[in-house]
């Protein structure tokens, strides 16, 4: 019928993209989704999204208050496993995960990168696995000048810590753990994690 998905509100700076968080019917397949089918849920959102983007809708459109669509179910703190979902689909569908983020609710937070949200925010490290699949940078550093494992240390978030153990080599450098140490408190997990590292 001649929709322009393209377009922005003129009060929010918000693409149709952005009703997803909103959307009733959303929220009915959040609350009632069908564990005989696990993969209806994802299927169905991703359909969503694909209508909007291969319409000319800009996935990674940034609205008035700073924020993306990803940056929005980041944010998220309720229906975990399903906003995963959603999450993880937007990334599929190409959302940008190296995109700034300002953020003032509910503290005010200037996300370097998603990496740095799914950290903050406390998301699973299969959250992490697939912003990694999909290119987040690594070796971004937050507004204060820390490096992503450092981050992690302040923010105490000791999965993602031995996630970053993991998958990054450049934070099992000596001097990138002497150096994170620095930030840890004595006898903490992060201290105990860091020291008792080998790669």
């Amino acid at each position: 019928y001649g929709a322009n998905f393209a377009c922005k509100s003129q009060i929010t700076g918000q693409t149709a993209l952005y009703s997803m968080r909103s959307n009733h019917s959303i929220s009915y397949c959040l609350n009632n989704r069908d564990d005989a089918k696990p993969d209806g849920f994802h299927d169905n959102i991703e359909r969503i999204i694909r209508l909007f983007t291969d319409r000319g809708c800009d996935i990674n459109s940034i609205d008035n208050q700073g924020l993306t669509v990803l940056s929005y179910f980041l944010l998220k703190s309720a229906y975990r496993f399903e906003n995963e979902l959603i999450i993880s689909t937007l990334l599929e569908c190409g959302a940008n995960p190296n995109i700034l983020t300002k953020i003032s609710h509910p503290e005010p937070f200037i996300a370097t990168n998603a990496l740095f949200m799914a950290i903050k925010y406390h998301w699973s490290t299969e959250i992490l696995d697939c912003l990694k699949r999909f290119g987040v940078n690594d070796k971004e550093k937050d507004v204060n000048g820390n490096n992503i494992l450092v981050f992690s240390i302040l923010e105490r978030q000791i999965d993602s810590i031995s996630w970053l153990l993991n998958n990054y080599s450049w934070t099992n450098d000596p001097i990138i753990l002497k150096e994170s140490i620095k930030y840890t408190k004595y006898f903490s997990k992060e201290r105990k994690i860091i020291k008792s590292w080998r790669g």
